[in-house]
Formats: C-alpha cells, sequence, structure tokens
C-alpha cells in the first residue's frame, strides 16, 4: 500500500486521511493508520458510509472494543450519542474537556465517532494537546505538580456535564489515582491528566488550594492555539489518541439532532 494522502487539520493535532476506510482495512493498512494514529492523534475520514459492524471492525484496527461502562454494553459493541433517538446517551449540553475512563487505573485507549446526524451549529468536538499543554507551562508551576496525584472518580447516576466529587458521587463509583503527569504507555511522551469534570481533587492539598491549582492547569489545555475543532458532517468517520488528547464538546440547540455513534476501545488485550 502506498503511503496515505493526508492533510494537516491544525498545527499540532490531526490530520484528514483521504479514501475510503475500506481500503485500509488489512494488514497493511492497519500498520499504517497505526502509525499515522501514534504520530497525529486524531484520523479523519470524511464521506464514509458505515454501519455500526463495520466501524466495529474499523476501530479493532486500534484496540479492542471496551466492554467496562454502560456506554460501551450496547448492542454490538457500540452506543449512539444522541438526543433522537430513545437509547441515546450522552444527548445534549456542552462537555468540558476531559479524557475518559481516568477513573480507571487504564483510561480508554482511544474512541472511534462517526456521525450520522448533526446540527446546523453547534455540537463540535474540540482536541487538545495535553502533552504540549505541559510543555508550555512555566517553571515554577511544573515544579508544583511533579509527583502530585489526582484522585479521579465518576457516578454514571449524575449530572455527567459537572465535575465529580466525592461527596456528591456513590460510594461504588468507579475512582482511581493517577498522577498529575502521566506517561503516554507506547510514545513515552508526558501527559498533563487531569480535567474539571473527572479530578475530584488533587492529592495533599487543602481542597480550596487543589481547586485553584486543578482551574490553573486546566487553562492550559483549553487554549486555542493547541486546539482542534471538528465541525461535525454527517459520514465523519474519526478516532482519536484518548491518551494523548482532552476533548471537549460544544453547547448546541437540543431542538436539532444529533446522533454520533462512539466505539471505546481499550489496550489489545484489555477489558
Amino acid at each position: 500500500m502506498d503511503t496515505p494522502k493526508t492533510v494537516a487539520l491544525s498545527e499540532f493535532v490531526g490530520v484528514e486521511v483521504l479514501g475510503r476506510v475500506q481500503d485500509y482495512m488489512n494488514d497493511r493498512g492497519k500498520d499504517v493508520l497505526y502509525e499515522l494514529f501514534l504520530q497525529h492523534r486524531v484520523l479523519l475520514f470524511r464521506n464514509q458510509e458505515l454501519d455500526g459492524e463495520e466501524q466495529v471492525r474499523f476501530a479493532e484496527m486500534f484496540g479492542d472494543p471496551s466492554r467496562r461502562d454502560y456506554m460501551a454494553k450496547a448492542e454490538g459493541g457500540y452506543a449512539h450519542i444522541s438526543n433522537s433517538r430513545p437509547d441515546g446517551i450522552l444527548s445534549n449540553g456542552e462537555l468540558f474537556f476531559h479524557a475518559d475512563h481516568c477513573f480507571y487505573a487504564d483510561p480508554l485507549k482511544a474512541i472511534c465517532l462517526y456521525a450520522i446526524e448533526v446540527p446546523e451549529s453547534g455540537g463540535e468536538t474540540k482536541f487538545a494537546d495535553a502533552a504540549e499543554a505541559l510543555k508550555r507551562m512555566p517553571a515554577e508551576l511544573r515544579q508544583r505538580i511533579e509527583g502530585r496525584t489526582g484522585l479521579h472518580l465518576y457516578d454514571y447516576a449524575g449530572d455527567y456535564g459537572n465535575r465529580m466529587l466525592e461527596e456528591n458521587t456513590s460510594a461504588d463509583a468507579p475512582r482511581h489515582e493517577h498522577p498529575i503527569v502521566w506517561r503516554h504507555p507506547e510514545t513515552g511522551k508526558e501527559i498533563l491528566l487531569v480535567n474539571k469534570i473527572s479530578t475530584a481533587k488533587i492529592m495533599g492539598l487543602p481542597r480550596q488550594e487543589g481547586d485553584d491549582l486543578l482551574e490553573e492547569l486546566a487553562s492550559y489545555v483549553d487554549n486555542e492555539d493547541l486546539t482542534y475543532c471538528h465541525k461535525w458532517r454527517p459520514g465523519d468517520l474519526l478516532i482519536w489518541d484518548n491518551r494523548a488528547l482532552q476533548h471537549a464538546r460544544m453547547d448546541f440547540d437540543p431542538s436539532q439532532k444529533r446522533t454520533i455513534r462512539r466505539v471505546p476501545l481499550v489496550e489489545f488485550g484489555g477489558v
């Protein structure tokens, strides 16, 4: 297979890969796309026609479908982020920058989305380079977080769009403590791993001091210079490295239909 033609999506993050995804669904294509995935962290394919089964087969070139939460237990290993389907999840509203499943020992490896119906405006997905955010911090701030950890937790019965706090979540909600400066398991890059949804607290600091530090750290992620904002079109297929990036969703008119099919992925052989 020839090297695929790509178009950069932004300075730091992402490329559009030209052509049909079916042309890459073989051993050679898998190797080529996986290399692009690690390098650019977001791969976009426009104008694709895929049913759920085909999307899962494509996603399986990058990892194994996750089965560890309700969003992944739908028929076929995928779910629909939708405000128009009766089985839709995460239907409306803005979502702050975050990485999925930080509240487990191993965050999701990747997430694959396919756009079925999209609003006329709003509902964009933004991606931020969490390694570059860490690099841009002043030395004094970097020194403050060295060796520190954050407690991540998530209550699926709670308000998914707001920050999860210990006093507002059930005792059996999944939770895990991660280093704030986290190392990518494949590239070895240092990643900023805190966010305003699942990071309940910064360990070892008084509550207000920890909250202030979290806000300051989050400001380095939510930086237009480091982000790619994806305006969805029907037929868009997009996969990204959840370990390297944080993502956010822009608000949109809830009367406008939005349906995105989601396949969450873990490491090969993971759960």
